[in-house]
């Protein structure tokens, strides 16, 4: 994984960005706290948010009970300081599909071929149970590689003196 600023520019579209807080830096990694925003289920524009969704696919990445996320950085940071992450949208986009679009149409899949082959409804179901647990494997495999968390990077610190 780089361990270099992102050179990216900020306005670049494309990309998913977050500024999060340091709370730790040591060793060329970065350990950053997640804020989970509560009002974001209740939000109108949630669908289309890009902090809310980079918030949600870095906590797949947290290190501690705590939502925390640990990322490479050769730079100098202190805890207090800033850090913006950012996340190509394409990425995000295959994480989800892959968490979420994955499951739902293995699930569709094995109720039409059961149907098809006149299995009973119970029994459907109960097919349906190891379908679902299977649909979870590509996940759970790019997520044990990196492959999904690799994608996200800092793209600058802001010390904790410089803010407004």
């Amino acid at each position: 994984m780089d361990t270099t600023e992102s050179t990216a520019p900020s306005d670049t579209p494309g990309f998913l960005r977050e500024t999060l807080r340091v709370i730790g830096a040591r060793d060329g990694q970065i350990e950053l706290e997640l804020r989970r925003t509560a009002g974001c289920a209740a939000c109108a524009v949630r669908e289309t948010c890009g902090p809310r969704a980079l918030t949600e696919m870095a906590a797949a990445r947290k290190t501690h009970r705590s939502e925390r996320l640990v990322l490479p950085h050769a730079g100098p940071a202190q805890p207090g300081d800033s850090a913006v992450v950012v996340m190509p949208s394409a990425a995000f986009l295959g994480a989800a599909g892959l968490m979420y679009l994955l499951p739902v149409l293995m699930l569709v899949l094995c109720v039409s071929l059961c149907s098809a082959l006149g299995i009973s409804d119970a029994l459907a179901a109960a097919l349906c149970v190891p379908a679902l647990a299977v649909s979870f494997l590509p996940f759970r495999a790019s997520e044990r590689r990196g492959r999904l968390a690799e994608e996200i990077r800092i793209e600058r610190i802001i010390p904790a003196g410089s803010r407004g």
